[in-house]
């Protein structure tokens, strides 16, 4: 019969980009344990509120008792908000999300960690947050060697950040 895809990776439910599939149970099981070995890279973008200051820095703070280390790399800043590129080998629920709003930075749209009363009026119609999965990378599970997924930011994304100025050269 014809396989069933099972979804291998999970993003939160208002997050957008790369979704990990696998066509068997042997597939999604092989796929798990590499995941579970913390073998994983994920990279996302993201606007936040706020100018971040640092290039890049890495938040080092548990998530429910778990080590969770989150990689941040500034793209362009301004005084309201900043585009961040993140990359997280460990996986905890809204670690980006939770991370970040811990360093007073939460992501743009994020009703969840983001601040109660949103001063920004272009920001106040936004319902979901500005945060992508533009790309995991991995070993692949059957084969060995690489395997890399990619998903470029959506337009509505990309509206974003021209409007709140934050377009990097392409």
């Amino acid at each position: 019969g014809n396989p069933a895809l099972v979804a291998s990776h999970r993003l939160d439910r208002d997050t957008t980009g790369c979704l990990l599939m696998s066509k068997n149970a042997a597939a999604h099981d092989a796929v798990i344990a590499v995941f579970k070995r913390h073998n994983v890279a994920k990279t996302y973008r993201t606007v936040v509120y706020g100018h971040w200051d640092a290039a890049s820095t890495t938040i080092d703070l548990p998530i429910e008792g778990e080590r969770s280390l989150t990689q941040v790399k500034c793209l362009r800043a301004n005084r309201d908000c900043s585009h961040l590129v993140v990359r997280i080998e460990t996986g905890r629920t809204h670690q980006i999300r939770r991370h970040l709003a811990m360093a007073r930075h939460p992501v743009v749209g994020d009703a969840q960690y983001g601040p109660k009363v949103v001063e920004d009026e272009r920001l106040r119609g936004l319902t979901h947050p500005l945060l992508h999965a533009v790309e995991l990378e991995l070993e692949h599970p059957l084969r060995g060697g690489p395997l890399r997924v990619f998903s470029p930011v959506p337009q509505e994304f990309h509206r974003w950040l021209v409007a709140l100025k934050l377009e990097t050269a392409r």
